[in-house]
């Protein structure tokens, strides 16, 4: 395992990550989601960043770098070590990351999704296919099931939830699944 992780850190370093700044890897969930995704609002997502950096304690330098990742993608190679080093570092309390730096993670992934919705005649669809797919590759690579996640953030906040004035009409429309990330 432990060589495993050496050359995972070999694989990432060019990504401009350093063992004793893995807070950093905290952004990486939230990229790859947005390189998934079809429409890609640089301005929204770099103001994703913003917010889920300041929220993860992460240093000006960390959030610059994935707004890098935004308009440089890691290939997938980087990505999978990237998200197999958090998975490890959260799973172990290493370098001050926990199991709950990793949901929060995962949650600004599903903020990212929503950024990229699809119309299907009038209505869009809550995410794209791309970004839906991404999300279920972010669940396996990283140990977290977000209708579970969901669940549960729901649960939690109970009467503080705020209500939606929406209705969901009783005959929602699918999209079929199509292309998906491609892996390296």
């Amino acid at each position: 395992m432990q060589e495993m992780q050496e050359n995972a850190w070999q694989e990432i370093s060019a990504l401009g990550l350093a063992k004793d700044e893995m807070r950093r890897l905290l952004l990486l969930p939230l990229t790859y989601v947005a390189a998934a995704s079809r429409r890609r609002d640089l301005a929204l997502l770099d103001r994703l960043i913003e917010s889920s950096a300041d929220a993860a304690h992460i240093d000006p330098e960390g959030a610059a770098l994935a707004h890098g990742w935004l308009r440089e993608t890691p290939t997938p190679s980087q990505f999978r070590c990237g998200l197999l080093l958090l998975r490890s570092a959260c799973e172990n309390n290493e370098g001050t990351l926990t199991v709950h730096d990793l949901i929060e993670s995962v949650l600004w992934a599903c903020s990212a999704a929503q950024l990229d919705r699809e119309k299907v005649g009038r209505r869009y669809t809550s995410v794209s296919a791309g970004a839906r797919r991404a999300i279920g590759e972010l669940e396996a690579a990283l140990g977290v099931e977000v209708g579970d996640l969901w669940s549960d953030v729901m649960e939690e906040l109970g009467e503080q939830l705020p209500r939606s004035k929406n209705v969901i009409p009783s005959h929602m429309e699918t999209l079929p699944e199509s292309s998906h990330l491609g892996r390296g």
